[in-house]
């Protein structure tokens, strides 16, 4: 029992509530009483208050029904009669319009007028007419009659409509042979027989559909099986019409035949068009729209014999279903029979989730957005589709086959003669979609899935990402205004970034900016900055990116959903599988499982072999479920358990590529173990794989979900071991950009050990690639007496040292050898030798700068002496670097060409490339000095462009400055002049005490020069 106001489905309460509703309709308006409306409900065993119970249902049912009536208004649908009740209907739906309350005629009545015009219709001789009139009345039929009502009247009632039914079935298919539609009428009568084996006349109708289908033995083994039956169940034989036919089937009698069709009444060729509007404003994704194209258009070339078939795939809200529907309208006119459209529901997870994969909403984007239509629970059985593609194409709903191989093999046969374009919107899986493709190459298939798993034989897969930053822009303004986007240039790139490059986002941001003329860019952009709140933001009317992320959990498993909250834990934008496994403290073939959960319910991307990244919309999805589901221990706890992988993992990296040094063992010891590295090489590989793991690991452990002490003092150790794992300039800026949040939670947690490491790194980051000198002080200093109140011997060494090289460079070479020489004992007090070495050769640069050239070579020659044995190949060869510099500086380029030769050979096998460039700099000096000014410029060059590579200002500086040299010892000034003042500029933004020689051979070459030169230019 179903009610219906205005297409939505009226609640009608419990079975007995509707069966009132049932007995008063099938009254056909005239009035029961109160009596009679019991005796119908219950019998002759009413309960005590049977009568209060029939009003109550009657109150309720007024109000149901005519929703607007005013409290003490007479009721005009469900009227008292009497001591009983009528229910006034319209006769039907037209009648309907003008019905004081909008309710439809009642099915059953319309069932039978149908049946009656039917048999009036073939009375008269027009079969095709009672045929259509037969399809029409079954149509409104929906299961069993009553189904779940009980009661006399209903069980009377369920009984003569049960009849009504399977006479006219016999008579639909009565017409069909009629008509000479045999060959799909046998299937279905076989089985309404199988459902009402004692009914003689359908055994007659099916005999004579297989003989006309040429099966006379089938239609012979259908009478012997009729016979036995008939026997078994009720000891009587057949009757004389089923006798007659097994006459007529076994003398082949002519009259049996199907009758011909006549030119008057060629078969109807049905050509659906189902296809949903496109967007107006579509855009973008040229690309991928033209590989579309040309794939479908291939479709009945004969090249290749299959079907033109193509799966769009991506992430929730990337505009799969919008680019389906645009690029089915590009193609549409290639297919003349018609265009097929199925909604799969691939990721329905239980009644009423919410959905809006609805044609229609909007851009590039909407094909999976916020509240929409509700719908059944699991996706859409694909025999169900077939059913209703077949009678799309104009198959009689009667004459569609109960099996869904059957309804798979008469799709195929009424596709295999037309050109049909199929598209099927988000599917689940292939077996779900498999019989739903056309089955040769005159039609084609558009598919779209989140699942990128998804595998179709010899469809073209077609992976949407984000939308580029043009398009994405694009797409705002296209919805919000070209002008309101134009004036605000910075912040639409700003939104379009929040969005994550989304359609769907974007297609909200830019509604509702259209919707609010007055907003500015900015504003609204100001809105989505928080993070915790951008999701709620990002909704308006049926457009909900939130909603379109959560259809996507509705299918998962509990262990799943728990890796889909606990792996947006991380701030990587990608994830290795190993990382994953220990963020959910698991295996990584478990991991690898659950993960693989994520990627077909479109929730996590795959990024590659065995890694997994978020979408930044989707990971604060994930996120907020995390905060809703879980004790804040439990992310905090996943995020330690990363930081400790991440270390450990770095720890035995830095094993293999600095296998001499004790830095690794003074650093806390993780309490998972890391990705395995076999050798040398797999550690490097690892290393540029995954700086971005890295860096965010360590800002994570700043985090406020997430900071510990134990985190802050494990981001500590990862920032020192990274520093020197990763020497170019790029790498070292992201790293110290991530460190000021790690050293500000340490300081509020009382954690010194991290904090003490981490000003250290960002201390000497600052001296080396921005030499801003106050800023590499302060942090050193501190360093220097974090380490101490830390208990960090090795920190300690290390901060005193690296102090000791910004003091001497900013002039104050006598406090710097008192730092240099307590950096070496503390060295030497942890049997690392080779840092004592080099703690030596900087003495030896401080005393150089004191004048002392003596006692300068001598601390330079004890370095080396004490790094060659230690086997640290960088620790030599920056021992080599310094001393060759000192030659050079003391007047003996010979002996120090030797030096920078073996220093340069250090450098280059320890994958130092910017020290590299700074020896090439310093050979080209050494050149200089021996008077070998072609030498120098090769050296001098080959340490500009390594400079530039590796954006090395110091680097650059010391090459335009031997650059210059040699073009003035060639005696070409007006080029040396401008190597010299880039060198100069270089040297004054860096306090480099070089700067000074410079400016002499500038105003050397150009009297007066020392004004325009003072400001570094």
């Amino acid at each position: 029992m179903r009610a219906l106001r205005d297409g939505h489905e009226l609640p009608l309460g419990p079975p007995q509530q509707q069966a009132v509703l049932a007995l008063l309709a099938l009254r056909r308006g005239r009035a029961i009483g109160a009596g009679e409306l019991i005796g119908a409900l219950w019998g002759e065993a009413p309960p005590p208050r049977a009568l209060g119970t029939v009003r109550t249902y009657v109150s309720r049912l007024r109000k149901l029904l005519e929703p607007a009536r005013p409290p003490r208004a007479p009721a005009t649908v469900l009227v008292s009669a009497g001591d009983g009740y009528a229910l006034r209907l319209p006769a039907d739906a037209a009648d309907a319009a003008a019905a004081v309350a909008a309710v439809a005629a009642v099915d059953a009545d319309r069932f039978e007028g149908l049946v009656a015009q039917a048999a009036a219709a073939r009375a008269d001789g027009d079969a095709g007419r009672a045929h259509a009139l037969l399809s029409q009345g079954l149509g409104l039929w929906r299961g069993s009659a009553l189904a779940g009502l009980r009661g006399p009247f209903v069980e009377r009632e369920r009984g003569r409509l049960g009849e009504l039914r399977v006479s006219a079935l016999e008579e639909l298919y009565g017409c069909a042979l009629d008509l000479g539609r045999h060959a799909a009428a046998a299937p279905a009568l076989g089985e309404l027989v199988g459902a009402h084996p004692l009914r003689e006349r359908l055994r007659v109708l099916q005999m004579v559909a297989l003989y006309r289908s040429g099966r006379q033995s089938e239609a012979l083994t259908a009478y012997a099986e009729a016979r036995r039956v008939l026997a078994d169940e009720l000891g009587v034989a057949p009757g004389p019409e089923l006798t007659a036919t097994h006459a007529r089937v076994l003398a082949a009698d002519p009259g049996l035949d199907p009758p011909r069709p006549t030119a008057a009444e060629p078969p109807p060729v049905v050509r659906p068009r189902q296809l949903p509007p496109s967007v107006p404003d579509f855009t973008g994704r040229a690309a991928d729209r033209e590989e579309l194209r040309h794939t479908l258009l291939r479709a009945g070339s004969g090249q290749p014999p299959a079907p033109a078939c193509a799966v769009i795939t991506g992430i929730a809200g990337v505009g799969k279903t919008a680019l389906a529907l645009h690029v089915g309208h590009l193609v549409r006119d290639h297919f003349p029979d018609g265009t097929l459209y199925a909604e799969l529901r691939g990721l329905s997870g239980r009644p009423g989730a919410r959905r809006a994969d609805r044609p229609g909403t909007g851009g590039a984007a909407p094909d999976e957005a916020g509240p929409g239509l509700l719908h059944e629970a699991g996706p859409s059985d694909s025999g169900t589709v077939l059913g209703a593609f077949l009678e799309a194409l104009g198959v009689e709903r009667e004459a569609v086959p109960e099996q869904p191989e059957q309804r798979a093999a008469l799709y195929r046969s009424l596709l295999s003669e037309r050109r049909v374009l199929v598209v099927l919107n988000n599917a689940h899986d292939g077996a779900q979609v498999a019989p739903l493709l056309p089955g040769t190459g005159a039609s084609a298939a558009l598919v779209t899935a989140r699942n990128r798993s998804l595998v179709l034989p010899g469809c073209r897969p077609v992976a949407l990402d984000a939308m580029a930053e043009d398009e994405a822009v694009a797409l705002l303004a296209a919805i919000a205004g070209e002008r309101r986007t134009a004036a605000e240039p910075e912040a639409a790139r700003a939104l379009v970034a929040a969005c994550g490059r989304l359609p769907l986002a974007l297609r909200i941001v830019g509604a509702r900016l259209a919707g609010r003329p007055g907003w500015s860019l900015a504003a609204l952009l100001e809105r989505l900055a928080d993070e915790r709140r951008r999701l709620d933001e990002l909704q308006v009317g049926d457009l909900d990116v939130a909603a379109a992320f959560r259809l996507g959990q509705q299918s998962l498993t509990p262990e799943a959903a728990r890796a889909f909250r606990l792996l947006s834990v991380a701030d990587a934008p990608e994830l290795p599988l190993a990382a994953a496994a220990a963020l959910l403290d698991t295996d990584e073939e478990t991991a690898r499982d659950q993960a693989e959960q994520l990627v077909d319910a479109g929730l996590l991307e795959e990024c590659g072999p065995d890694r997994y990244g978020f979408h930044d919309l989707v990971r604060l999805s994930a996120r907020r479920q995390c905060e809703r589901l879980e004790s804040a221990d439990v992310p905090r706890a996943a995020a330690l358990r990363l930081i400790d992988h991440v270390l450990a993992t770095v720890r035995g990296a830095y094993a293999w590529l600095e296998p001499h040094d004790i830095l690794p063992g003074h650093c806390r010891t993780p309490d998972r173990p890391g990705t395995p590295l076999a050798d040398a090489d797999a550690a490097r590989r690892w290393v540029a794989a995954e700086a971005d793991l890295v860096t965010r690991t360590i800002a994570q452990a700043a985090a406020e979900a997430t900071a510990t002490r134990e985190a802050l003092r494990a981001a500590g150790d990862l920032a020192c071991l990274w520093f020197f794992l990763v020497p170019t300039p790029a790498r070292q800026h992201d790293l110290v950009a991530v460190l000021t949040p790690v050293i500000e939670a340490a300081e509020r947690l009382g954690e010194l050990w991290g904090q003490g490491r981490a000003r250290y790194v960002r201390g000497r980051t600052s001296f080396y690639w921005t030499r801003v000198p106050e800023a590499s002080e302060r942090d050193l200093s501190a360093a220097l007496r974090l380490a101490r109140e830390a208990d960090d011997p090795l920190g300690l060494a290390r901060a005193a040292n690296q102090l000791g090289s910004v003091l001497l460079t900013s002039g104050r070479p006598a406090r710097a050898v008192s730092h240099f020489a307590r950096a070496r004992d503390g060295f030497f007090a942890l049997g690392d030798t080779a840092r004592a070495g080099r703690c030596c050769v900087n003495i030896a640069r401080a005393r150089l700068a004191l004048g002392d050239a003596a006692a300068s070579r001598s601390a330079a020659e004890q370095g080396v002496a004490l790094a060659a044995p230690s086997g640290s190949v960088y620790g030599t060869a920056y021992a080599h670097y310094q001393f060759g510099h000192i030659l050079t500086s003391t007047g003996d380029p010979e002996a120090a060409e030797p030096q920078l030769l073996l220093a340069l050979d250090g450098f280059e096998r320890a994958g130092r490339r910017v020290w590299a460039a700074l020896t090439r700099g310093r050979l080209a000096e050494c050149a200089l000095a021996r008077g070998l000014p072609e030498r120098a410029a090769g050296y001098a060059e080959a340490a500009l462009a390594e400079g530039v590579a590796y954006d090395s200002a110091r680097c650059q500086a010391l090459a335009h400055a031997a650059l210059g040299r040699s073009l003035l010892d060639r005696d070409r000034p007006a080029e040396a002049r401008d190597h010299l003042r880039t060198a100069h500029g270089l040297f004054v933004r860096h306090h480099a005490v070089e700067a000074d020689e410079v400016h002499q051979l500038l105003t050397a070459i150009t009297p007066g020069i020392q004004g325009s030169c003072a400001g570094g230019e």
